[in-house]
C-alpha cells in the first residue's frame, strides 16, 4: 500500500496512519510513504524518500518501482479511512485482478 505524499503535506500522516490502525488494524499488506526528503518512523511503514525534483507522477513512478509487489494500493495522506476494511474484500478483489 502507497501512502503517496509530500514533505509540506507530513502534518496528515499520523492522523491517516491513526486511522488506518483503527479501522484496518490487522491488514496484512505491507505500507510504505511517499515522501520527498522527510523520513517517517512509524512501526510497519517503510519510507520512500524521491528527492524534490521530481512531481506527483514522478514520485508515484518511482515509489512502484521500489516496491517489490505485482499490485499497488494508492492512498493519498488525506484519504482518511473512516470505516472498518474488510480483509476478505480486498483479498477478493486481489484474486479478481490475478484472474
Amino acid at each position: 500500500m502507497l501512502v503517496l505524499s509530500c514533505d509540506k503535506y507530513s502534518d496528515a500522516w499520523d492522523d491517516f496512519f491513526n486511522l488506518k490502525e483503527r479501522f484496518w488494524p490487522n491488514c496484512e499488506y505491507k505500507w510504505y510513504i511517499v515522501t520527498e526528503s522527510k523520513e517517517y518512523s512509524r512501526e510497519n511503514v517503510s519510507t520512500i524518500k524521491c528527492g524534490t525534483d521530481l512531481n506527483w507522477a514522478g514520485r508515484f513512478r518511482k515509489a512502484v518501482n521500489e516496491v517489490d509487489s505485482p499490485y499497488i494500493g494508492l492512498y493519498l495522506e488525506d484519504y482518511f479511512i473512516q470505516s472498518p476494511i474488510d480483509n476478505e474484500r480486498i483479498k477478493g478483489f486481489v484474486d479478481l485482478m490475478e484472474k
